[in-house]
Parts: C-alpha cells; sequence; structure tokens
C-alpha cells in the first residue's frame, strides 16, 4: 500500500483502478468488468447494471465503479475530451504514410467513440487492452 501524504493507503490496480481504506473501510475505485470478475463485489440488481453498463458504453463513456466493503454503490459514465488538434495530426500522419492507432484499456464504445472523432479507422481502435498488452 502507499500514501501521498494523506494518510489514506491504497494500491494501485495497474490498468484496472485503486484500492483503499477509508475510515477503516475498504473502497474500491475500479473499472466495472475488474469489480465483477477479480474482486467479486456483490451487485443487488444485476439487470439495472446491465441496463446502465450497456446504455453508458453505447453512449461511448468510460465506466468507473465504486464498491464499499464488497458490495457495488455506484457506476458512473466518464467521456474522454479530444483535444481539438488530434484529428489534424492524424491526417497529418496520414498524409505521410503514418497510420495511427488507439490502444486503450477503456471499453469498446469508448474507444470507437474517440476513434471517430480523430479519424481513426474502427479496425485499428483496440479496446480492453491491459497494460501490458499496450
Amino acid at each position: 500500500a502507499t500514501e501521498d501524504g494523506d494518510g489514506v493507503p491504497r494500491r494501485e490496480i495497474p490498468g484496472c483502478g485503486v484500492e483503499a481504506t477509508l475510515n477503516g473501510r475498504a473502497v474500491t475505485a475500479a473499472t466495472v468488468q475488474y469489480l465483477r470478475d477479480t474482486a467479486r463485489v456483490e451487485v443487488d440488481d444485476e439487470e439495472a447494471l446491465e441496463a446502465a453498463v450497456s446504455q453508458m458504453t453505447a453512449a461511448g463513456l468510460s465506466l468507473v465503479g465504486l464498491a464499499v466493503e464488497g458490495q457495488l454503490i455506484a457506476v458512473a459514465g466518464c467521456a474522454d475530451t479530444v483535444r481539438p488538434e488530434a484529428r489534424g495530426v492524424v491526417e497529418a500522419l496520414r498524409s505521410r504514410g503514418i497510420e495511427s492507432w488507439i490502444a486503450s484499456g477503456d471499453n469498446s464504445g469508448a474507444v470507437a467513440a474517440v476513434a471517430e472523432a480523430v479519424g481513426i479507422p474502427p479496425h485499428r481502435a483496440l479496446a480492453a487492452q491491459s497494460p501490458a498488452g499496450k
């Protein structure tokens, strides 16, 4: 566990999130997939979670779940902000014969949204990549 001078012990989960102890309670903020598959958190309403995940993924959002003491309590969707000059850079590289790729740990919807925004074809937009896989 590490601390950044704030007295909160935490452990980074590369490519997934972070675990910490706050006020004596185990708290994890991580990808929904990690929370379900690895941390095995409890979910009160699987159907509602699936609906939220599908809706946010389709909207091109990255998903972050929050679990306290092994219980999922929230899921948030976060959008990537594409810099205004990014499309022009990709086009300039393409004009020089250099093809751009995206390799991201985000879900396919989020990666597809960014790829479209910057002009990278879908077949060169790789989602759900681990840090080692990049």
